[in-house]
């Protein structure tokens, strides 16, 4: 028994008693730890594999589609007013001719509103071309004078004496044949006096001046 007090009394007894239930406590507890450290890595790895795995896809309710607003009949578009000194794009096309309004044809112009062609103009009357005239004539001899000009046209002759105007018979107005040829044919007074005389042809809106002496 002494021996046992003695030892019981010294310190480094006591200092292994210490250290042998620490090195005990210390190892149940790395029991745990180790039990621990296994259930906790064995539900990571749980988690990890139900998470891997794709999980049913569940159809989305279609949302049930809202009707379309009717327009009301009440409802117009509303047309925003142009700067001011500015038309509207609306009024420029009611203002465009119809020509160049998109979608509108021009409109042909029917019956009495459409153009006539102006008539022709008439084609311009024939001169009157001198074929023949007696010159020199002698007193109480007969001079003939022919012209031709439009045909079937009336032309008057008229010879100028110095005392006037002739009213010998045969310069009285005649009508052009077909072809537009007309003659006259008159008797020198045995009075007139020699020299050459005037004589003109009109007709057919032309005139003819010519000459014919008398000796």
């Amino acid at each position: 028994m002494k021996n046992v007090k003695s030892i019981l009394g010294k310190r480094w007894f006591w200092l292994i008693v210490i250290l042998a239930a620490s090195g005990v406590i210390g190892a149940v507890g790395g029991k745990d730890e180790l039990a621990s450290d296994a259930a906790g890595t064995h539900t990571a790895e749980s988690f990890l594999i139900a998470s891997s795995e794709p999980s049913p896809i569940m159809p989305e309710e279609a949302a049930p589609s809202e009707p379309a607003a009717e327009p009301s009949a009440n409802m117009r578009p509303s047309i925003e007013p142009a700067p001011s000194g500015e038309p509207s794009p609306a009024v420029e096309q009611a203002s465009a001719p119809a020509s160049e309004q998109p979608g509108l044809a021009a409109e042909e112009p029917s019956g009495a509103a459409a153009e006539t062609a102006p008539p022709a103009a008439p084609a311009a009357a024939e001169d009157i071309r001198l074929i023949s005239i007696t010159s020199p004539v002698s007193r109480n001899n007969t001079a003939t004078l022919e012209i031709k000009g439009e045909p079937n046209t009336e032309y008057a002759i008229t010879v100028y004496y110095s005392s006037g105007p002739s009213s010998a018979a045969g310069l009285e107005s005649k009508y052009s044949d077909g072809e537009g040829y007309v003659s006259w044919s008159w008797r020198v007074g045995g009075k007139t006096k020699d020299g050459e005389y005037r004589i003109i042809v009109s007709g057919g809106g032309k005139s003819l001046e010519t000459e014919f002496a008398v000796k």
